[in-house]
Formats: C-alpha cells, structure tokens, sequence
C-alpha cells in the first residue's frame, strides 16, 4: 500500500506537521516502521526501509531517522532528516531512549486510531516494543494518538498535491475519451478493461501510475467490486466502468456509464435517461451543499434523499469519499453513518477533494457516475469535466 513520493511534497507536508503539532500542543511524534508499512510513511519520510526504523519530529521542526546501518544511504538521501542515527552499535532501543530523555516530551504522538486505517499504522508489537524501551507508565500517561494529525495533514491539500491530482484527473479523461472509440458491441468486459490498461501504460513515462483495474461492469453479470468475466457487451446494454488513475503519488477516482443502442435507437430508453438524469441531479444536490465546516453525513443525506424522493432504491454505500495520495483517502466521509466515532460527523474543510458517486444500483438498471471536487472557501469546484449525459456506443 506504500506511496513513494519526493521531497518536494514530504517538505511541504513536514512544514504543515510541524504547524500542526504546535497548534495541537504536542512535542514529539514517533512513527515506528519497518518495510514501509505505516501509511504516514508517503506523507513525511518519502521512502521506507528493510528494517526496523524510528523517525522523531519535534514542534520546533527538528527531524531524526533512527535507523541500521544498511538502511543508513537511503534515508540520508530522502533529504527529509536533520539527523540520521545508526542504530547498529548501541541498538535501536539505547538510541531512541537517549534522544526520548534530551526532548522530555510532555505529550507525544504515536500512529494508531480505532476509526481510520490510514492513521493506524503503529503495529501492535511496535507498541509493546516502546513500551519496553520507554517504559510502561510513560507511554500510557504521554501517548496519544496521532489521528486528529493526520487526518489534517492528509485531508487538507496543497497545491502542489492539488495540482498533481488535476493533472491525475486530465489523464483519467483522456483514457476515458480514447477508451470511449474502441468499445465495441460484442467485447467482453475483460477486452474491454484491456483497453483501459493499454492506454494507461502508454502513460507511465509521464508520470501516470499503474493501477488495478479498472472496473468494467455490465450489469446484467452483477455490480460489485470484482474482476472482469467473459459476459459480452450487447445491444441493450449499460456498462459501467470506473477507476482511479495515478499521477506522481496522487489520484483521481471518475466513473463512466455507458449504453449500447440497438440499431434502431437514437438515444437509450426513457427509463435509463430518466435514471441517469436522477443521478446527475443528485450529484449535483451534493456538490452544493460541500461548504467548509458541513458535516459529511449532510453532503451524504443531500444526495440520498434526492433518490428517495424520487423512487429509487437506497445507496448501498457511502456517497462521497476523500481522494489523494489514496483513491480512498481517509479522514472525513460523505456518509450516512452518524455518532462520536463516525467519520462522516466531520466537518468538510477548504482544500480536501471528494469522489462523489451517489448511485442507482437497481438491477440491470445500475448507473455510476462519480466526479472529483474540491472544496473551496465557501463552496466546491469541479476539477474536471462532468459527465453530463449518457455515453453510447
């Protein structure tokens, strides 16, 4: 799941920790990783290590890497550290320890959370590890977790992040454009998702980043996160494809619906664009109500109710999720599900990016569509070009 990034963007996220953490009160954050698994890893350090390693930042800006000498080159050459420790003679545990007692925090941060899995990435035998080397009564009164953190540091994009996710967005349009004149009557969804694969490796060299996927769904052979089958694409039908695309460390999450006239149609039937044309409404009643400090779950119930009111099924999931160095990117939510722990009581805040995708799934009447936004100082912007009526083949 690690992200490698540069040292462009983990110094600008570095500075917004480091602001962060003062406005927060607290003196030191611990990550404690070993072969890049800690999520935060992509956000800070910008690369990962064999072995096991601590970083250390402190309010004042001040940086340490305690790390084996084998690891040593590489961590010098993020960029990122004041300090590079080895660890190889006096051990891991003797070095953190010192550099604990020089720095005496009052309060420090360590990566777990109950909620959200991209600020949980302290692993259970890294917490007894600190429990031993800083003691049982020291971590259990001074921990706490560094969720509230990084969620904000996550969420809350620059624009250099934003920059690179509208250029993830203008990539994912054009596969979409290309992709849209080779679909043909007749391709199964595995041809079909071998397009979308071509014309993404074609782009590596510029910066775009193999993906999974992408999703191509007709229908009639079942809507969910799966792979691709033989089932055929016939007149009659809608197909469904969605995906997100990387661009240098950053995504984009559009989908497209699709139909496939029969030879003495113009258009699709009228229940298909009236569904369609309910689910642009929808996503629309969403983007109006993004402003900073909403709720998501009021983002969420925007878009729901609208398909309530109109006749169709409930969402089965969530309406909107945040985009970034993830497809699915933590932090706030636009969901339904409310109370104290839920990450859709969150307000909504200037510079996060959503996907919004309230959806009809209906049978062989399903229909996704999902568009990129940005929220603003009073508002939202659409990054991209919105799908504004059905595409046909």
């Amino acid at each position: 799941m690690y992200n490698f990034t540069d040292e462009e963007i983990v110094s600008e996220k570095l500075e917004q920790a480091r602001q962060l953490m003062d406005s927060m009160d607290v003196d030191l954050w611990l990550i404690v990783d070993s072969e890049g698994r800690d999520p935060a890893l992509s956000l800070v350090v910008g690369g990962a290590t064999s072995g096991r390693t601590v970083y250390a930042f402190d309010r004042a800006g001040n940086s340490w890497a305690l790390t084996s000498w084998p690891d040593m080159g590489h961590v010098e050459s993020l960029g990122v550290f004041g300090e590079v420790i080895p660890t190889n003679e006096r051990g891991a545990e003797t070095e953190l320890r010192q550099l604990y007692e020089e720095i005496q925090p009052d309060t420090f941060m360590l990566n777990w959370s109950k909620t959200d899995q991209l600020c949980d990435g302290l692993s259970h035998g890294s917490y007894r590890w600190l429990i031993e080397v800083l003691g049982e009564k020291e971590v259990v009164q001074k921990a706490v977790s560094s969720q509230p953190l990084l969620t904000q540091l996550r969420a809350v994009k620059s624009e250099l992040e934003l920059r690179r996710i509208r250029a993830a967005c203008e990539h994912n349009l054009a596969i979409y454009r290309e992709v849209q004149d080779e679909i043909q009557q007749g391709m199964t969804e595995k041809q079909i998702q071998q397009l979308f694969r071509t014309a993404i490796e074609r782009r590596t060299d510029q910066g775009v980043m193999p993906q999974e996927g992408p999703l191509v769904l007709l229908p009639k052979a079942g809507m969910s996160h799966r792979e691709p089958t033989d089932a055929r694409l016939a007149a009659g039908d809608l197909l469904v494809c969605d995906f997100g695309l990387g661009y240098r460390g950053y995504h984009s999450d559009i989908a497209r619906t699709f139909y496939c006239c029969h030879p003495h149609e113009d258009s699709a039937p009228q229940k298909i664009l009236d569904a369609f044309g309910c689910i642009r409404e929808a996503i629309q009643k969403a983007f109006e109500a993004m402003k900073p400090g909403v709720p998501g779950y009021e983002v969420d119930a925007a878009a729901r109710n609208h398909l309530l009111d109109n006749g169709y099924p409930d969402i089965k999931h969530s309406v909107g999720h945040q985009v970034g160095q993830m497809v699915h990117d933590g932090g706030t939510a636009l969901s339904s599900r409310k109370g104290k722990d839920s990450r859709a009581s969150g307000g909504l805040q200037e510079n996060e990016v959503y996907a919004v995708e309230p959806t009809i799934l209906e049978g062989e009447l399903s229909i996704i569509t999902e568009e990129n936004v940005r929220v603003t100082e009073d508002g939202a912007e659409k990054l991209h070009q919105w799908q504004n009526e059905l595409w046909y083949v």
